[in-house]
């Protein structure tokens, strides 16, 4: 959101906040909503907001590691780890998933065995 890049962190939170009146499904605002949040400094709001997101869709990149960023900001490596497998799994080439990685200190570690596709 240019809003969010520029700076203007109450614009960009009021933007989201109108997106997810016009579509209480998007998951994307709500993620967003959340980076907003941890950039303003409300990591409680962020985690919510990044929760909602996961709620609509579970498998979604940036509520994944903003959600696993916070873990990590909030001492909770474990948790952060939990999320960084649901990313490998899901989206191994993300952006998200190589920053998670970078931030846990786990570049190309696996923390769960490789999904065989013919058992």
């Amino acid at each position: 959101m240019t809003a969010a890049k520029a700076g203007r962190l109450a614009d960009a939170r009021r933007l989201l906040e109108e997106a997810i009146v016009s579509n209480p499904a998007n998951a994307r605002a709500y993620a967003e909503l959340g980076a907003v949040q941890g950039a303003s400094g409300n990591p409680k709001l962020a985690r919510k907001y990044y929760v909602i997101a996961l709620s609509i869709d579970p498998i979604f990149p940036s509520a994944l590691s903003g959600l696993a960023r916070l873990n990590i900001e909030a001492g909770d490596k474990e948790a952060a780890r939990l999320l960084l497998d649901k990313l490998r799994l899901t989206c191994p080439a993300c952006t998200e998933t190589r920053d998670i990685e970078r931030a846990l200190g786990e570049a190309g570690v696996r923390t769960t065995p490789p999904v065989n596709p013919n058992p």
